[in-house]
């Protein structure tokens, strides 16, 4: 009985083995195949990652971003954190921006910036922390309350042109910090905080 019973642990043993060594050479072929369909590979991503990353340290510290447009697909989608949601050209994208982050921050410095790419897919993942001075361009004195460091998290969807097509940026929306220099500056642009 004992024997009986271990001979069968075993032969599921096998059983599952094998269905497993199946299972891998399904996932490996199809990964092969995706590889040579990839959108581009990981180091591209990254270097449009970076690329994207320098744009918006640049663009906030000259307040203006026309550099970056290059980048960007004619017509895309945004989605980020405070409810901040559209679609529109990019031209509808830069409005959004400048009436928002653009007109609060005047400088953006990012470090320790991690690069996830899903060449297949179109996507490209940025983690980084930041520093940013929000002083409504000057409308504000730079003060230690108003210089905010914080955690982002940026995803970039591209097409096969290479150009963004969807901006996703999550970050704590109600960090109170975040909020008290949000709230110094629309005080200062005569708007309720």
């Amino acid at each position: 009985m004992l024997f009986h019973f271990v001979f069968m642990d075993l032969c599921e043993q096998l059983q599952f083995f094998a269905l497993f060594v199946s299972n891998i050479k399904i996932l490996y072929t199809k990964m092969s195949a995706e590889a040579k369909t990839q959108i581009f590979t990981k180091a591209e991503g990254e270097a449009i990652g970076a690329a994207y990353i320098a744009s918006l340290k640049k663009g906030m510290q000259a307040n203006d971003f026309t550099a970056q447009h290059d980048m960007m697909a004619e017509q895309l989608s945004w989605d980020w954190s405070g409810g901040v949601v559209g679609e529109g050209t990019k031209e509808d994208f830069y409005k959004v921006l400048a009436g928002s982050w653009q007109a609060v921050v005047s400088d953006f410095r990012p470090t320790n910036m991690y690069y996830v790419v899903d060449g297949v897919q179109g996507l490209i993942m940025i983690t980084f922390d930041i520093t940013l001075v929000m002083d409504g361009r000057g409308a504000v004195p730079i003060t230690p309350t108003q210089v905010f460091t914080g955690t982002n998290m940026f995803e970039l969807r591209l097409n096969a042109d290479k150009k963004i097509t969807h901006f996703r940026g999550v970050w704590d929306p109600v960090d109170p910090e975040m909020m008290a220099a949000m709230g110094n500056v629309m005080t200062a642009f005569g708007q309720k905080a």
